[in-house]
């Protein structure tokens, strides 16, 4: 059991690597799709998914490795990155939370395309 537990652990910073690329991919998309049309709730839910990709960024900056780090940067750096990431995630979570219901409630009111039939 430690040692998968010890196997998990080394993955994290590989983990938050990834999902620090997917968060900026998902927003870089939602930004690219209002291009065609303009939709206030998608910009909304690209800035949240580029705090998310900060905040990722800050805890994949900070993890400590013991044999060889990931990321080679000085004690001050990690814990600043640390801090930062720490201060927006509720933000964040909120942020989200709120881009969710809003995305939801627009779906209840849209009217549906010629759907009915003949």
């Amino acid at each position: 059991m430690l040692k998968l537990i010890a196997f998990l652990d080394s993955l994290v910073p590989w983990i938050q690597g990834l999902d620090c690329l997917i968060m900026l991919g998902c927003g870089a998309y939602c930004v690219r799709s209002t291009i065609r049309r303009r939709n206030g709730i998608i910009i909304l839910l690209a800035i949240s998914c580029f705090i998310s990709f900060v905040i990722l960024l800050g805890f994949l900056l900070s993890s400590v490795q013991a044999a060889r780090p990931l990321i080679p940067l000085s004690i001050q750096t990690r814990h600043l990155a640390y801090l930062i990431a720490r201060l927006l995630a509720p933000f964040e979570t909120l942020f989200f939370g709120v881009v969710i219901f809003l995305i939801a409630r627009q779906n209840i009111r849209a009217v549906p395309n010629s759907t009915t039939s003949t």
